[in-house]
Formats: C-alpha cells, sequence, structure tokens
C-alpha cells in the first residue's frame, strides 16, 4: 500500500509477482493499494492494478468510496480513465448515496463531469439520500458551469417520482395562487456565465421592462416550487429583491422572474474605483434593514455573501437567493454542506448545526468585512479546510490570536465585525444594534462626525440596555429622518 501510495510501480510490481502480497488487502480505514494511488493520482500505478487479474476494482473504504470515487473528488483525469477502461463501476454510490458524478459535481471538476456524462455515460437523474441530484450537488456548492452543463441531460428525463395526476394537480395550484406570465413575454438578454446580477440570475425583458430570472432546478419536485413561490411572493420590502412572478418557459423548466438590478452585486460595487466609501456603508446598512425584515417574517437568510446582495439602478441594496432553505422552521435540516459557502457560513453551521438568526449576524459581519477589505475573509488560506480550521478556533469574544484572525483594519469596522463573528452565537451582538453601528458608520463616512455623539452602543455590552438604547433611538428616527432629508437636498 505505501509503494502504491508513493507512486513506486516497480516496487508494487515486485511485491505482488514475486512476493505474492495480497492486492487486495486493506488497512483500517478500507484502504486497498488501488485506492491509495488513485486518491494520490499514481496514474502508473492505477493502471497497473487495475488491469492485473485478481484486483477488486470497485473495492470500497469505510464510507464506501471506491478508487474511481476518490479519483472525482481529486480531479484527476489520467487515473479516471484508466479505471473506467478497466471495468470501475460509474454509477455506484457511497454510503450516503453520492455517485462518481455527484463528488465530481460537487468539487466543481468540470472536465471530470464532462467525461463521465459523454464518455462512461453515467445515469444523470440518479439521487443520494438526501433526494438530491448531480445538478442540486452542483448549485448548493456554487459551481454554477456544472449545473448550467448538466441541467440540459437533466431535462431530457421527467422526473420519475412524480406521477402526471399529481404534477398537473400541483400545477393548478401553482398557477391559481401566483402570477404566471408566459414565455412570449419574457424575451432572453443576457444568458452568459457571468455572475453581475448574482449567483444563478439571467437578465431578461419583461413586457420590454428590464428584469432578471432565476432558473429553477429541474429536480426539484412541485411542493417545493410551490412553497419557494409563496415564501418569495410574501415579501415585499425596499432592500429585499423584488418576485414578479413564475414563467414555464419549456416542459420541467421553470423560472422566476425578479427585480433586475443594474450595477451588480454588492462585490462588484465596492471594487468599482469610482464607489464612494459612503456609499459602501450605506448599502451594508440597507442589507442589515433588508435581513432584519426577513428574520421578523421568520426566515433565516441562510447564504449571506456580497454576491448576494445586489445593487439597483439607484443604488439601493437588495437581498437576493432568499430560498425555501431559509424558512425558520426549515432550518433545522439545513447546514454548511448544503447551503452557503465555507468561508461565509458561522462555526456552528460548520460544525452540522441548524441554521438561525445568529448565523446569519455572523454571515452579515463576513460580508461587512468583504467589502471593507475587498478581499474573502482568510485571503491566505487555499483550501476551505484550512479556513474551517481557523474559524473553529477563532473566538474574537475571548482571545486574541493574529493567526487566526481575518484581515481588517483597526476602528469601529472592526469592532462591530468582531461583536457579531463571536464564536458563542448567544455572545454575538443582536442584529437591531448592527443596524444601529450600520447606520452611524455611514453617517459618518457621508458627513463630519459631531465631536460629542449623545452614546456609543459599543459601550453597552449588557443586551437589556441595548434593548433600550435601540427603542430609544427608533423613537429619534422618527423625529430627525425628516429634518435629514431636507438638510441633504440643501
Amino acid at each position: 500500500m505505501r509503494a502504491a501510495e508513493g507512486g513506486h510501480t516497480t516496487v508494487v510490481q515486485f511485491l505482488t509477482d514475486g512476493c505474492k502480497a495480497d492486492v487486495n488487502a486493506s488497512n483500517k480505514n478500507g484502504y486497498t493499494a488501488l485506492i491509495w494511488a488513485a486518491r494520490r493520482g499514481q496514474d502508473e500505478v492505477v493502471r497497473y492494478l487495475a488491469e492485473r487479474r485478481g484486483v477488486e476494482v470497485d473495492a470500497r473504504d469505510k464510507n464506501g468510496y471506491t478508487a474511481l470515487m476518490k479519483v472525482c473528488k481529486g480531479g484527476n483525469i489520467k487515473v479516471l480513465r484508466a479505471l473506467a477502461a478497466a471495468g470501475a463501476d460509474v454509477n455506484g454510490s457511497d454510503d450516503f448515496g453520492y455517485t462518481a458524478l455527484m463528488i465530481a459535481s460537487g468539487c466543481g471538476h468540470i472536465d471530470i463531469v464532462r467525461f463521465l456524462v459523454e464518455e462512461c455515460h453515467v445515469v444523470v437523474n440518479s439521487r443520494n439520500n438526501r433526494g438530491e441530484t448531480a445538478v442540486r450537488v452542483a448549485s448548493d456548492c456554487g459551481n454554477s458551469d456544472v449545473e448550467r452543463y448538466l441541467t440540459p441531460f437533466l431535462l431530457h428525463s421527467p422526473p420519475s417520482y412524480v406521477s402526471a395526476a399529481t404534477s398537473t394537480a400541483e400545477n393548478d395550484v401553482l398557477e391559481t395562487q401566483t402570477m404566471s406570465i408566459p414565455p412570449s413575454e419574457v424575451e432572453p438578454i443576457d444568458f452568459s456565465t457571468s455572475s453581475s446580477i448574482g449567483p444563478n440570475y439571467h437578465r431578461v425583458k419583461w413586457l420590454e421592462a428590464d428584469a432578471c430570472v432565476k432558473l429553477l432546478r429541474p429536480d426539484s419536485d412541485h411542493s417545493s416550487l410551490e412553497k419557494e413561490v409563496h415564501l418569495w411572493q410574501g415579501l415585499r420590502h425596499p432592500h429585499v429583491m423584488n418576485f414578479y412572478g413564475v414563467c414555464d418557459s419549456v416542459p420541467q423548466l421553470q423560472l422566476f422572474v425578479c427585480e433586475y438590478s443594474s450595477k451588480g452585486t454588492l462585490l462588484d460595487h465596492v471594487k468599482s474605483d469610482s464607489v464612494e466609501r459612503s456609499s459602501v456603508w450605506r448599502n451594508l446598512h440597507e442589507a442589515a434593514v433588508g435581513l432584519a425584515y426577513l428574520h421578523k417574517q421568520g426566515i433565516v437568510h441562510g447564504d449571506l455573501r456580497c454576491s448576494n446582495i445586489l445593487i439597483s439602478n439607484d443604488g439601493i441594496a437588495k437581498l437576493c437567493n432568499v430560498e425555501l432553505s431559509g424558512l425558520l422552521k426549515k432550518s433545522s435540516d439545513a447546514s454548511a454542506g448544503a447551503n452557503g459557502f465555507v468561508r461565509w457560513q458561522a462555526p456552528e453551521v460548520l460544525r452540522g448545526e441548524k441554521l438561525s438568526f445568529q448565523s446569519d449576524v455572523y454571515s452579515l459581519g463576513m460580508c461587512i468585512l468583504e467589502a471593507v477589505t475587498r478581499e474573502m475573509s482568510w485571503e491566505d488560506c487555499a483550501s476551505d479546510n484550512a479556513v474551517t480550521d481557523r474559524k473553529l478556533r477563532w473566538a474574537p469574544e475571548s482571545t486574541v490570536d493574529e493567526n487566526l484572525e481575518p484581515r481588517c483594519p483597526l476602528g469601529d469596522a472592526k469592532t462591530l465585525v468582531w461583536c457579531m463573528c463571536c464564536q458563542d452565537p448567544d455572545k454575538r451582538a443582536s442584529l437591531a444594534s448592527v443596524v444601529c453601528g450600520l447606520e452611524r458608520l455611514a453617517v459618518e463616512e457621508d458627513l463630519d462626525p459631531e465631536p460629542d455623539l449623545p452614546f456609543d452602543f459599543y459601550n453597552f455590552h449588557d443586551e437589556f440596555m441595548r434593548k433600550l438604547w435601540w427603542a430609544v433611538y427608533e423613537k429619534m428616527t422618527v423625529f430627525y429622518h425628516d429634518a435629514f432629508d431636507e438638510i441633504k437636498k440643501v
């Protein structure tokens, strides 16, 4: 096994031919010599072992992974070709129901995905134990190029788990309770791979007005679709993307028609040299206000990133990608493995705990960090595993360790983010205090700060005092906003 892992083909050949070593022997993790070689990308050893008589090409480790699945995770196309040529099972699944295609889709290896589909003719619409297809796995992991490639293959096969009668009945319910938009009213404008208006969104014209569409995953059943439509339909807020209706373009493919945000994502916005710093703080405040509205509706966003905050034509921030997984009553089923990216997720979610209002506050803190520094948190970490390790050990409320901290300039921004990103969810700043703090930072950037502010919100760590001050602050805004609008005109 060590010789196979190290790629020493001659040693492996000597041990198997001269010493009659058992080529199918495994260690405590179930790794055979072939699995070791595949895991390390040793194509010569894999080719030798796979072609040798008596070798179990589809031997599994303790998690049900075969050598071929290991290769699909690592992304070595040469090793994959050798295993496929030796007759390895390309449609097998691990203990969790994940096939080689799902594994490659989740890792974003588009060349591996193409090979499996076009040359190995794998079953594209297989489902894992959670009912997910490879398209769903690619989408949840943010691999939009894989998702776009696989979707047409999935469309050719109607879902077998929905009967015709059930499908028709649920479609009738959907159409009677939502606004149905005929395909003739929707004209595609930009279906490029660019994500300038947010992940999974594409620009269209709807009745000559600018709009965008979100392509619904074709493996979603109608009950899930109906719930997601009802979720979006009930959201009405200036800082949440507006939903217009559902368009049935072709069988098995439906589109959400939504508001178009011409200035792209907040991430694009902050990287533009023409954008003033004050507008960035204003947009972050608006995003926090939109999040507060979602929480009031009992909804956890669950996937907050700067790329999920859009900027409209008039410079207003709007939250997008508020999906079915964001429902608080459903959030116990959602974790970082299926929703969101590691760099933005809270540490407790990375441990497998459910999404919560507090985890949204943490993710918003990561958005502030990304907007202020114009780079992802822990930019120096090359892998998600390295990021996860730092996040699980970083506790800004109790320890100071510059080796674990993400980069952030000193000042009020750092104070705010550190309060939002406590390791203990119960010690994180409330969203109300975050909204207050972001507005204060936006005003300070827009105008010269007053020498003596009436209070400093961050001096009050007691949650009861914070709530009292927040109540006072809300009363104050009623009186000064009208006057402030007049001052801005002057």
